[in-house]
């Protein structure tokens, strides 16, 4: 397999997603595609796979990536650095129009930010609105037949504990009324507007309700749970949980989500809605004593740790318990998709390729 320079992700995830991917990638050939969210976690597992696909598979794709700092892409992601793929640089909410005619657009430079939403409400919610209204009028303008929003799995609102497993028929919704919510009601406003160009413009509008994801470049000092008891077991800490531990996950390997969101932008009906998660749904206390299990394989002087898990919450029988796990049986029995890479396996690649990056 020809490789590009400077690889980000193991060889065996790659050519994995080939593989279960190949029919999907086949459709793009000589395909113009335009790119928003490229450097986040997503978006970098996304492009470097079309990406090993575009040699692979010899799809003579032309890529075109909206970055605010173009200098800063590339130092970053010195990958990104291909004949095939040009920058255009601004804001998802004002970026001027390149006079270029694209097939497909990929939109999903909108990261979940605890601290933005935390911080400044007002601004998610116009960077979600404002930076999609103008991506879905530049699709309009550009004559891309085929538009994928990266979503949320947040447009559900708070999950009832007694589902174990939200699909995509919920009718639930956040309180529009807390600002907490802010993230959580601009994707949503996100999809409305999507359908509502799809409808005017008649490109084909595909929505992928992304939940929660592992893998290498998962950010291991924010607000994702597992990503910070990675880093507490690469320094080899205690692995601290604040809360009671009760509340319940899941977590889908990066592999697993390319083809997802693959398999969407190809096969899924146009202003359909797509779970994109793991339906095996564990809570944090067990997901800690799962990557505390799979650390000790590389790191065998946890063993000589005092305390692995500390749990400092106290647990309330009363308290329902919070959830945040998809049903994915609409992209399983509709688009075909089968998970192929468990946690305890998706752990490990995840550890390992931090332990190399490093």
């Amino acid at each position: 397999m020809r490789k590009f320079s400077n690889p980000i992700l193991a060889a065996t995830d790659l050519e994995e997603i080939l593989h279960f991917a190949k029919s999907d990638y086949l459709q793009l050939k000589n395909k113009r595609i335009f790119i928003s969210g490229g450097t986040g976690f997503i978006g970098k597992w996304f492009i470097q796979a079309l990406m090993q696909a575009h040699y692979h598979f010899n799809l003579n794709l032309q890529i075109m990536i909206l970055t605010r700092s173009v200098a800063d892409a590339i130092s970053k992601n010195p990958w990104l650095n291909q004949d095939y793929i040009k920058f255009i640089e601004g804001d998802t909410r004002s970026f001027e129009f390149p006079e270029l005619p694209f097939d497909v657009i990929i939109h999903g430079a909108v990261a979940a930010s605890a601290k933005l939403n935390s911080d400044n409400p007002e601004e998610m919610v116009r960077t979600c609105t404002e930076g999609t209204y103008h991506i879905l009028k530049f699709a309009d303008q550009c004559g891309a037949k085929q538009v994928l929003l990266l979503s949320s799995g947040a447009v559900y609102g708070k999950q009832f504990s007694e589902i174990t497993h939200i699909d995509e028929t919920s009718l639930t919704g956040p309180d529009i009324l807390n600002p907490g919510n802010a993230y959580h009601e601009g994707k949503r406003m996100s999809e409305l507007l999507g359908a509502i160009w799809a409808k005017r413009s008649g490109y084909e509008f595909k929505v992928a309700r992304c939940f929660a994801f592992v893998g290498p470049y998962l950010p291991l000092d924010t607000h994702f749970a597992v990503g910070n008891f990675i880093a507490d077991c690469l320094k080899n800490r205690t692995i601290e949980i604040k809360g009671d531990g009760s509340s319940y996950r899941s977590l889908l390997y990066g592999t697993d989500l390319v083809i997802c969101l693959m398999r969407i932008l190809i096969n899924g009906k146009s202003c359909r809605a797509y779970n994109v998660g793991s339906d095996y749904n564990i809570n944090i206390r067990t997901m800690a004593q799962y990557v505390d299990k799979i650390a000790e394989e590389f790191f065998p002087q946890r063993r000589d740790l005092k305390d692995r898990v500390i749990i400092y919450g106290k647990s309330n029988p009363e308290s329902p318990i919070e959830r945040y796990v998809p049903s994915i049986s609409r992209i399983k029995n509709e688009l075909n998709i089968s998970i192929t890479i468990n946690l305890e396996e998706a752990l490990r690649r995840t550890f390992r390729w931090y332990i190399n990056e490093a």
